[in-house]
Parts: structure tokens; C-alpha cells; sequence
């Protein structure tokens, strides 16, 4: 088998349902869907040798192993194939043979080279040229005498170079871990760690300290600790016995190391190599490392960044699919925790299907997601693979599903005139994509409007224009669309939406009340004004208690709320914003200029949820105390890619207190737009306090 196709039959048999997705494997590849069934042809040749029953299928879009697949028999054939089995590829015959050239004491023949890989002579005389060629790049000269071979003459220090990037590039080439040719050169080479166990390694440290490296970077080091870590075998063939010296001295402690040392140190110990470190030892591989311009390219992760980030990226799914994501606290957690866990960021495992009346809505949800990636990616300063995206829309999949399962569906008619066939098509597309309650099904041409209007619908889809209608509609085509969906969707939203909020008109409570004014019934008078009474007092309770627990105005004064009623750029709404910080001396310059970087760096992160935005920086250097501003824009304020924002919330802080709930408290606010409207036309900053304290406090309906 070629790389490519031993490399699918890999994934299939590590990934958990032993499925993927065929346009997964044909976007990672770049291929036709021709040259995808030769490879599982060619797949199938190899996995049949060994077991007959053991066969790949492809079909409805899915690539699978089928019913009776020998996994473990198959897996080990995998592992112990030979040269003649594995078709070598010209550039891993580049490789392979100048590995054998560095452990070779003395000459090869050609011959001996085209034995060993199973082609011919004449194929070794044309991939010595490249090898030649390649070689000379590092100054490691090649020579050939007659018949005696080929040999070639270099420093250990050179092969070293070498070494690291050939393993550098196996890394950016590969689709999976443990792939068949790393672990023939390792096994070659007598190394007693595999890439993927200093891989690992690298990325359980990456997690554990709450930073990510670039991809580059994170792939330069593990091939950099690989040839470290590694003894290489003597000319002979013999592995030479590791080295015995002291492990971490006191001097060297592990708190005193930079990051690269701290780096070195934790992965030696994942892998049991401790014994082999000192202090001496530890400054020669980040030596090495620094040599080749390995400077790793390091982002702290800080939290509370990371929960804008994620927020923010919600808020625009959200806005594209007609739902609300940021709002779901769950949703959020779960994001934040996986993509902070590098470790399985390369596996299969996250592509799944989902299946039932959710299912068409989670392509929907991808491409949402797609469009949104780069706000997550600019943060992170790394591509997010298939599996990761896979596993994200797994999530907000997950959750749209949660919330759906709590709402009462919709109740809905569907008006399609003109033919019976294409209306209960258009039936049974709705039920596929949506959990609606279906009223009823209008297909006569002239219909009784009356008919619609005593159904209580909550609204109506159709394919026909219906002026006369006064119950919400949106017109699709018979044969549902992209917008179409999305359009149904966000109906279906604001309908739920507004119910859930349980708006009444401004003079229905008077209207309520009036007619037993009117009528003069002293008692029911007296129990109406009691009742009322009692609960204004619970109600003025309850802001009370709010105000003292609340999050926000724990560190907010009133004094720190400040209404602008100009039109203000972005980056003068984020001074305007910290202006009060700035004049109290809570905050300096610097520290603003800061918050506005990081805008320019990430893009707008920051707004958590519609209309809201927390601009802040994570340096502590100009900051005296944690504090907490509020600037509302009664105009808007725009960023770069026409987000308006109206309540700008600015945070600093200096201590070492958790601000999620913090964080989570503003976002909330997002739930309340019709409260939000009512705040930005505050007039006063005591006025936006009281309703801020309103909006913050869960009145119970009793």
C-alpha cells in the first residue's frame, strides 16, 4: 500500500465508530472521489490478504469497516508490514535512504539500497541524485566510489539538523498519529521514544500551563526533544547504553527554569527520562533548539479572554443560524475546556452523524460554524483541524438540541396551493428540520383566511404571498433553501423568543384593573392595593439583595456609568469607556492602549453577547485596582466587521480573583433586549443603575 491509502486504513481502525466521513477524507487529501475508491481498493487487497472477512466499504457519503472486520489481526499486520508490502513514495525513498546512509559504517552498494526497499537499481541511481542534492542544502557531502557505493561524510551535529527536520516534516505532512513510516525510520534509527510520545508530551504541557504554541513552533520543538531524547545507534548497529548522570539539580529546580526549560523538563519526566537531565544538560537542548531559530512562538492563555473569544464566536452562529448560543452557560464550559485540550486535536474521533430530527439542522450548523473559525483561530494562532471543527458543531449541536427538547414546538400551518404531492413534500421537509406541531395543510387555491386565524398559530410557512394574513408568515419555495431555513429559523426564534420574555402592553395592567375602580368594589379595591403592596415590598427586597451580591456592582459605582450620546468610533468608545478608570487613577494610559491591541490583534472578541461588548487587557502593569466601567452608547458603536455594540463594559484587574462569574453576570444580561433598550435611553447614571439592578434581579412569580 501507498502512504495515503495506509494512512485511511489507519484512521478507520483508530477512529471509535470505525467510520468517517467520505468529504472529510477527500478534502484532507485534495482528491477525486476516483482516485478514493482506487485507495480503498488498494486498502482492501492488503486487509483481504490477511483476512478475508476483514473489507473497507464506501457508501452514502461514509467510508466504513465492515461487519466481521478482524480489527486486531488487521492492526497488527499493519504494524509489522515490510518494504515489499508499503510502496515508498520518492520522497520517503529520500528519506530512507539517507537514513541508512547515517547508520551505515562505511560504504553501501546501490544494490544493497534497491534490495532493501524492493525496487530497482536503476530507480536508487535516479533517487540519489535528490538525495545529493538535499543533502548538500545541510553541507553534508555524498560520496560514491565505484563499486564499492555510496557513503556520505558529515558532523554529528549536522545529522542532528537533519534528523529534526525530516521528523519536522513527517509532522506537517500527516493526517494521523502513529503513522506507518515515523515508526520505520524510529525503529530504524533504535529510538527508544516515538514522535507521538514527545508530541504528546508537548501538548499535556501546553494544557497543563495554559499556553498554546503555533503549530510551527509545537512541531519544531517535539522533532528537537525526538533527536535529543533519543540515543542514536553506532555505525555498528548496536544501541549505545543511555547516558548516567544526575537528574535536575537544586539549582535548577523547576520553578526557576524559563519556559523552554520547564518544557524540557516535563516532557523527559511524561516519558521517563529524568535520569538523563541536569542542569548542563537541560541548557544544551535549548541550545540545540535555539540554534536552528526554534524561538517558539508561546501565547498565554489567559481565561477570561478565552471566555470572550468562545462567547463572542457563539454570538455570531447564533446571529447567522437565528438562535441563541451565548447565552447557554453549558455550551460555553464545555468549548472552553475542549479546545484548551490539545492532546486529541488530531484524531478522527469527533466525526460523527447525527441522527433524528436534528440531524439536516447540524449541516446548517457547520457551515455557521466554518464561516465564524477564524475568530477562535486568530485567538489561538493555529488552523483548527477537520475533527476539531467536527467536535465543535458536535457541541452546539448537542446544545441546540438540549434547548429544543425544552421549548413547546411551534405551532404552525402550512399553506402550498396548487398541487397535493409538493405540499406534503414541502410537510415532510419541515418535519425534518424543525419540531413543529403542524395545525394544519391548506392546498386549495381559495382558502377562508378566517380558517388560519381561529387555529392559534404561532405562525405560518407558505409558498404563496398572503397580504390579508395578520399571523406572522414566512414564504419559501416549495423545495426548501438555504435562506429558507434560516429565514424559518429565525421566525421560529423570535416567536419563541417573545414568549418566552411574556410581554404585555404598557396599559393592560390598567385595563385589568380600571373596570373594578370603576364598579366601586371597595374590597376587591382593598385586596388589589394590599397585594400590591405586599409584593412592591418583595420587590424592592429582592434589588436590594441584588444589589449587594451582584457581581457587577460589587466593583461598579454609579459613578462609573457614564451615557454618550455621540457617534463614537470603536477605539473612542474604548477610551471613553476607561475615562473614569483613567481619572481615578484606578487604571493607566497604557493599560487602555492595551485593550485596544488586543481588539486590533483578535479582532472584536470581546463582544460577548448582542449589543454587549468587555473590552480589557491581561497586563497588570498599569492597573491599581480591579474596577469596572460602564459606557453606553445610545448611538451604537461599530467595529470593523458592522457589529454594533451599545453597553461597554471596562474591566481591569490587578488581583488574582476569579472574574468568570463576573464575565458570566454581563453576558446574561444579553437574555433582556427589550431591558437593554430601556437602559440605553437612560437619561442618568442613577436612572441606569436602577434599571441595571432591575435587570440583574430575579423577581419570583409566585
Amino acid at each position: 500500500m501507498k502512504k495515503r491509502s495506509t494512512e485511511i486504513l489507519q484512521r478507520l481502525l483508530d477512529t471509535p465508530t470505525h467510520l468517517l466521513p467520505e468529504e472529510v477524507i477527500l478534502s484532507d487529501y485534495d482528491m477525486s472521489d476516483k482516485t478514493l475508491r482506487l485507495d480503498i481498493r488498494e486498502a482492501n487487497a492488503f486487509t483481504q490478504s490477511v483476512d478475508v472477512s476483514s473489507k473497507i466499504s464506501l457508501a452514502d457519503g461514509s467510508i466504513y469497516l465492515e461487519a466481521g472486520f478482524d480489527y486486531s489481526q488487521i492492526t497488527d499486520a499493519l504494524s509489522t508490514m515490510d518494504l515489499f508490502e508499503y510502496k515508498l513514495s520518492s520522497e520517503e525513498r529520500k528519506i530512507y535512504i539517507t537514513v541508512e546512509l547515517l547508520l551505515q559504517e562505511g560504504y553501501i552498494s546501490l544494490q544493497a539500497l534497491a534490495d532493501s526497499m524492493f525496487v530497482s537499481r536503476n530507480t536508487v541511481v535516479q533517487d540519489i541524485k535528490l538525495v545529493r542534492y538535499w543533502l548538500s542544502k545541510y553541507d553534508i557531502e555524498v560520496i560514491t566510489k565505484g563499486k564499492y557505493g555510496i557513503e556520505i561524510n558529515s558532523s554529528e551535529e549536522k545529522q542532528r539538523v537533519l534528523l529534526v527536520d525530516i521528523f519536522f516534516d513527517l509532522l506537517s505532512s500527516r493526517y494521523h498519529a502513529h503513522d506507518y513510516f515515523s515508526g520505520l525510520l524510529e525503529r530504524k534509527l533504535g529510538f527508544s521514544y516515538s514522535i507521538d510520545d514527545i508530541l504528546g508530551s508537548v501538548r499535556m504541557f501546553e494544557t497543563k500551563f495554559n499556553t498554546f504554541l503555533t503549530v510551527e513552533s509545537e512541531y519544531r520543538i517535539s522533532a528537537s526533544l525526538l533527536i535529543s531524547f533519543n540515543q542514536l545507534k553506532n555505525k555498528n548497529g548496536s544501541i549505545p547504553k543511555p547516558v548516567d548522570i544526575q537528574t535536575v539539580t537544586q539549582d535548577s529546580s523547576f520553578n526557576s527554569l524559563d519556559f523552554v526549560g520547564q518544557l524540557i523538563v516535563f516532557v523527559a519526566k511524561k516519558i521517563n527520562n529524568l535520569g538523563a537531565l541536569n542542569s548542563e544538560r537541560i541548557g544544551q537542548i535549548e541550545q540545540f533548539i535555539f540554534n536552528q531559530s526554534h524561538y517558539p512562538q508561546v501565547e498565554h492563555i489567559n481565561d477570561f479572554d478565552f471566555y470572550c473569544t468562545v462567547s463572542h464566536f457563539l454570538t455570531l452562529i447564533g446571529i447567522d443560524l437565528g438562535i441563541d448560543l451565548q447565552n447557554d452557560e453549558l455550551l460555553i464550559d464545555l468549548l472552553v475546556s475542549h479546545l484548551k485540550s490539545l492532546i486529541n486535536w488530531d484524531s478522527d474521533s469527533f466525526n460523527a452523524n447525527i441522527a433524528g430530527p436534528l440531524g439536516p439542522q447540524v449541516k446548517l450548523i457547520r457551515q455557521a460554524t466554518t464561516r465564524n473559525l477564524n475568530v477562535i483561530e486568530n485567538f489561538l494562532h493555529r488552523p483548527l483541524s477537520d475533527s476539531m471543527v467536527s467536535s465543535i458543531v458536535i457541541h452546539i449541536a448537542a446544545a441546540v438540541l438540549r434547548n429544543e427538547n425544552k421549548k413547546t414546538p411551534s405551532r404552525i400551518a402550512i399553506v402550498c396551493p396548487g398541487s397535493r404531492a409538493m405540499s406534503e413534500y414541502l410537510q415532510e421537509q419541515i418535519k425534518n428540520y424543525f419540531n413543529f406541531y403542524v395545525a394544519c395543510s391548506i392546498q386549495k387555491n381559495d382558502f377562508n383566511f378566517n380558517d388560519l386565524e381561529t387555529q392559534h398559530l404561532d405562525f405560518v410557512v407558505t409558498t404563496v404571498d398572503l397580504p390579508q394574513l395578520t399571523v406572522p408568515s414566512v414564504k419559501v419555495s416549495p423545495m426548501l433553501t438555504i435562506s429558507d431555513i434560516n429565514n424559518i429559523q429565525a421566525i421560529a426564534f423570535k416567536i419563541q423568543h417573545d414568549s418566552k420574555q411574556n410581554r404585555k402592553d404598557n396599559d393592560a395592567l390598567i385595563q385589568l384593573v380600571s373596570p373594578i375602580v370603576k364598579s366601586g368594589n371597595i374590597r376587591k379595591m382593598e385586596i388589589i392595593y394590599n397585594q400590591t403592596v405586599r409584593l412592591l415590598k418583595e420587590f424592592e427586597n429582592s434589588e436590594y439583595q441584588t444589589a449587594m451580591s451582584s457581581e457587577i456592582l460589587k466593583i461598579m459605582p454609579m459613578q462609573f456609568i457614564r451615557i454618550e450620546s455621540r457617534s463614537l468610533s470603536w477605539k473612542d468608545g474604548i477610551k471613553a469607556g476607561f475615562t473614569d478608570l483613567v481619572e481615578n487613577n484606578l487604571v493607566g494610559p497604557s493599560y487602555v492602549d492595551h485593550a485596544i491591541d488586543n481588539v486590533e490583534k483578535y479582532g472584536p472578541y470581546i463582544i460577548i453577547n448582542r449589543g454587549i461588548a468587555l473590552p480589557h487587557a491581561e497586563s497588570k502593569d498599569d492597573v491599581l485596582e480591579d474596577c469596572l466601567s460602564l459606557l453606553i452608547s445610545q448611538k451604537g458603536i461599530e467595529f470593523d466587521n458592522n457589529e454594533r455594540v451599545f453597553l461597554l463594559f471596562c474591566f481591569a484587574q490587578n488581583s488574582d480573583i476569579e472574574y468568570l462569574r463576573l464575565f458570566k453576570e454581563i453576558m446574561s444580561l444579553g437574555n433582556r433586549q427589550t431591558e437593554i433598550n430601556r437602559l440605553i435611553k437612560s437619561q442618568t447614571s442613577e436612572q441606569a443603575q436602577r434599571i441595571l439592578i432591575e435587570m440583574l434581579t430575579n423577581y419570583k412569580n409566585k
